[in-house]
């Protein structure tokens, strides 16, 4: 029986993946390094309570972060061929790939730390502002026991007149 074997196909000539690969990781890199000065910049935001800016920052981002999600399913495909062939690469061509790659790592893990802490100072904000309200809560309660609102213990007894009087002067 003579049946066609089945056979991977064919990885592609580095002189096509490799250019490519090496175009979307720089592409990466700058989006970073783009992503790497916002982050700074929220965590300045962040430290100032400067909420406007800070949301138009977070918006900002946001079209970094897609971008850099797109390129990431364009780099997929060519993962496995870099896996698989990237050691046959020329030297200078690889390393120039292997660059990006751990300048790519190094950057997300910085941004990584500084999101973290900018995210526990705001929740930290998040919860100051909560015990302020809460004390605020209380006061009103207070206030309003003591001035006779209608939430206070004398407001049933605000129109009576005087029981008892003194005549003798």
């Amino acid at each position: 029986m003579s049946g066609a074997a089945s056979t991977p196909s064919p990885i592609p000539s580095p002189a096509l993946w490799a250019p490519r690969l090496a175009r979307i990781l720089e592409r990466q890199r700058d989006l970073c390094l783009s992503l790497d000065a916002m982050s700074v910049r929220q965590s300045e935001l962040v430290a100032a309570d400067d909420t406007d800016a800070l949301l138009g920052l977070l918006g900002e981002r946001q079209t970094v972060v897609d971008e850099l999600t797109a390129l990431s399913a364009e780099l997929e495909p060519l993962k496995a061929v870099w896996e698989a062939e990237g050691s046959r690469l020329p030297a200078e061509q690889r390393d120039r790939i292997t660059g990006f790659v751990e300048e790519i790592g190094r950057l997300v893990e910085g941004i990584g730390r500084r999101d973290e802490s900018a995210r526990l100072r705001l929740e930290e904000r998040r919860a100051a502002i909560s015990r302020e309200l809460a004390g605020i809560s209380r006061g009103r309660g207070a206030v309003a026991a003591y001035s006779g609102g209608a939430a206070g213990p004398l407001a049933a007894n605000r129109h009576i007149e005087p029981q008892y009087e003194d005549r003798r002067g």
